[in-house]
């Protein structure tokens, strides 16, 4: 009896043991597991070594990234708007380095639209070497025509805003140069027509051409940005009505020598001659505002048009940055004028950094042509040589036998709507 009593105890322990087994496993599933917190290793403080190795950067130097053309980060500060007041000591190129018309005419209008008549004329070089390459136009057929363009060609005789007597315009050549203004034409937005004076002239050796916008605007209504003189042909677009009336908006001339080595047809392959189409896009992209101010004589560099009172940048130049990404029209860095402005327009580094022309440069700022001797008309004005293995090599300064574009290019056109064309075709 006492044994019967003793299993039965013994069982009911066993089973009140499973049972608490059962709850015991019951609750660590349900119930989460809190881990404990790593512990975080601190951050290694520098050597000695280390920190001389990595100098602070000054507040205006920003430091570059990995890239050979590195991007800033962030924005460099923009140099004020304000006008700069006039140096006395600002050194003027002789006209024998292609600056005419040093003296300009300044008119005032009653809305305080200022402008200038100024040509500094922008060479085109011939590139003896063959480069067979064709670009076709990307223009859809059909486009419409958004910026009128009307073309007055020189008679024999007659001398053009850029100093040239210019000869009879060969037909061929007219055809031609109507064809590649209506590529531009069908490019661009505008309510304003677009006056240009094309001449045919004898002009220097290995010179295919020369252009110059006839002159600039500044604070003007609509102006995107004040104290900042716009290219002629811009400042019509952007104030919505002509500035100038009856006066031209771009001059070019093409040279006379070239005439049996020019290629006038809007399609095929130019062979071993120059193609006429791509050079007078190339001179009216330069009408349209792709050059600046920037000069260089006796070593220093220099830069701005007068208003009679004070000295302005081009919207060109208030693109433009060295290779530590600061502006060229920064004064605290480089005194206007100065040599060390000199030295860094002879540099092989200098920039346009616009945001629309970064964008169609895979984001790189983009490298402008400004070889170690200054070459006047060519030097600031184009794109840096390496462009020429681009779509975009049209705007280099020198073009050779056997290539035939005749679309801009994307950089080309980002960089005119950085200016203020707005979108570029």
């Amino acid at each position: 009896m006492k044994r019967n009593l003793f299993l039965k105890f013994l069982q009911r322990i066993f089973w009140a043991f499973q049972i608490a087994l059962v709850i015991t496993v019951l609750i660590t599933i349900v119930s989460p597991v809190k881990a404990a917190p790593l512990a975080q290793e601190p951050a290694p403080t520098p050597s000695a070594e280390e920190t001389l190795a990595a100098p602070a950067q000054p507040s205006d130097v920003i430091p570059p990234m990995e890239t050979e053309n590195p991007e800033p980060t962030p924005v460099p500060t923009e140099p004020p708007l304000e006008p700069i007041i006039i140096p006395t000591d600002i050194p003027v190129e002789p006209p024998s380095a292609g600056l005419t018309n040093t003296s300009p005419n300044i008119s005032t209008s009653s809305d305080g639209t200022v402008s200038i008549n100024y040509v500094k004329p922008i060479t085109l070089y011939a590139r003896n070497t063959y480069e067979p390459y064709i670009l076709p136009s990307t223009l859809r057929l059909g486009a419409p025509k958004v910026a009128p363009i009307i073309i007055t060609y020189r008679s024999a005789g007659q001398v053009n805003a850029l100093g040239d007597t210019c000869i009879a315009f060969p037909t061929l050549a007219k055809n031609a140069f109507m064809y590649a203004a209506s590529q531009w034409r069908s490019r661009l937005t505008s309510a304003v027509t677009i006056s240009i004076e094309a001449c045919w002239a004898n002009l220097p050796s290995g010179v295919l051409g020369h252009s110059a916008t006839m002159g600039y605007s500044a604070n003007f209504p609509g102006a995107p940005r004040t104290n900042t003189w716009y290219p002629r042909p811009l400042a019509d677009k952007l104030r919505g009505t002509n500035i100038n009336p009856g006066q031209f908006d771009i001059s070019i001339a093409y040279a006379n020598g070239f005439s049996s080595q020019f290629y006038y047809a809007s399609s095929g392959s130019p062979g071993t001659k120059y193609d006429f189409i791509e050079i007078v896009m190339h001179e009216i992209t330069h009408g349209l505002g792709f050059a600046g101010s920037m000069r260089y004589s006796s070593s220093k560099g220099s830069w701005g048009y007068s208003d009679g009172i004070h000295l302005y940048p081009t919207i060109y130049d208030r693109f433009t940055i060295d290779s530590l990404n600061r502006y060229l029209i920064n004064t605290s860095i480089y005194p206007n004028p100065s040599i060390a402005l000199g030295t860094k327009l002879r540099s092989n580094a200098i920039y346009f950094y616009g945001p629309y022309a970064r964008a169609a440069n895979s984001g790189l700022r983009v490298a402008l042509y400004a070889p170690g001797t200054w070459a006047p008309g060519s030097s600031y004005a184009h794109l840096a040589e390496s462009f020429n293995t681009t779509t975009s090599k049209m705007m280099t300064y020198s073009i050779p036998r056997g290539e035939a574009v005749h679309d801009p290019g994307p950089v080309t056109k980002g960089i005119l709507r950085d200016e203020g064309w707005g979108i570029v075709y």
